[in-house]
């Protein structure tokens, strides 16, 4: 029998497990840095400004981000355990850093493709 307040998710279309709302949470973190990176990606360093020198992940004037800057900024814009999600990547590929470094410049389609097939997967 449903409790009050799984009846109240369930009409407001909610999901009343707290796993699914995680797993929810999680897809929307690697989508939001999916679209990070693919506007623009980088190497070497967490994020880059518009002129192409390191800055601050959070920092406004970010304009381009690696796999991992991707995710930290998308994990705090909303407000999602970074650690959580890093856990679901890193149970696909072992070592981000190492990867997103190794790629050819122009990669940020690899990366989104990566973290949005990701994505899918922990729905």
């Amino acid at each position: 029998m449903l409790t009050p307040t799984q009846i109240t998710s369930v009409l407001n279309g909610a999901p009343e497990n707290p796993d699914m709302i995680r797993s929810a949470n999680i897809a929307k973190v690697l989508i939001r840095a999916a679209e990070l990176v693919e506007a623009g990606w980088t190497r070497g360093c967490l994020a880059r400004g518009k002129n192409g020198h390191r800055i601050g992940v959070y920092d406004r004037r970010a304009a381009r981000f690696s796999l991992n800057g991707a995710v930290l900024r998308a994990s705090a814009d909303l407000n999602v355990s970074y650690y959580v999600v890093q856990h679901t990547i890193t149970s696909e590929k072992r070592n981000t850093v190492a990867w997103n470094d190794s790629l050819p410049p122009g990669s940020g389609k690899t990366v989104g493709a990566f973290l949005r097939s990701l994505a899918e997967k922990s729905r």
